[in-house]
């Protein structure tokens, strides 16, 4: 079963620009595999707490990687970064203080998703016919999804959007605009 299903996984590359396709992938991976394996890509998909190691290790890199994120932001502020445990992964700790330097949020957003890309391909090593290679590749979809919403159009968008609202409730409060 397993063989059948990664041998028709198309190989995903950060750089891609075509949209991806999650739901497709997901309801044809819950087709194919048994109830409990289906469950646990479901978890692996919502980011949850989970009993299994490899979607744990992936959960464990998230909040230590974004606590991280979060100290070395602190730092930049003034404000105590004492708040946030540090990583307990050198290389981690190394690249949240390159990210959290990059002034350009765009680009920092495509630094922090770089390297989740990475630590994924680290996680898919020697995994290749297994659940884990197929947890592997939705959370790939994931990040592909993501990034691929990130234009500048749908930011232009969404800021019109939020200053409207901004300042549509500070006319409602008659503070003055």
């Amino acid at each position: 079963m397993y063989y059948y299903l990664v041998a028709t996984l198309p190989f995903l590359d950060f750089a891609a620009t075509q949209e991806v396709d999650i739901d497709g992938f997901t309801a044809f991976a819950l087709s194919m595999l048994p109830e409990k394996e289906g469950a646990l890509l479901l978890e692996a998909a919502e980011g949850g707490d989970s009993s299994h190691p490899f979607i744990r290790e992936a959960a464990v890199f998230e909040a230590e990687f974004a606590a991280e994120l979060a100290r070395n932001r602190a730092l930049k502020l003034g404000r105590d970064p004492g708040q946030y445990p540090e990583a307990s992964r050198a290389w981690v700790s190394e690249r949240a203080r390159q990210l959290a330097g990059i002034e350009d949020p765009y680009e920092a957003e495509m630094g922090t998703m770089r390297l989740r890309w990475e630590f994924l391909e680290e996680l898919e090593s020697g995994h290749y016919f297994d659940l884990e290679r197929l947890i592997v590749h939705l959370l790939k979809l994931q990040l592909l999804d993501r990034k691929l919403k990130l234009t500048e159009e749908r930011g232009t968008a969404r800021y019109a959007e939020t200053y409207a609202h901004i300042t549509q409730a500070l006319k409602d409060a008659d503070v003055g605009v």
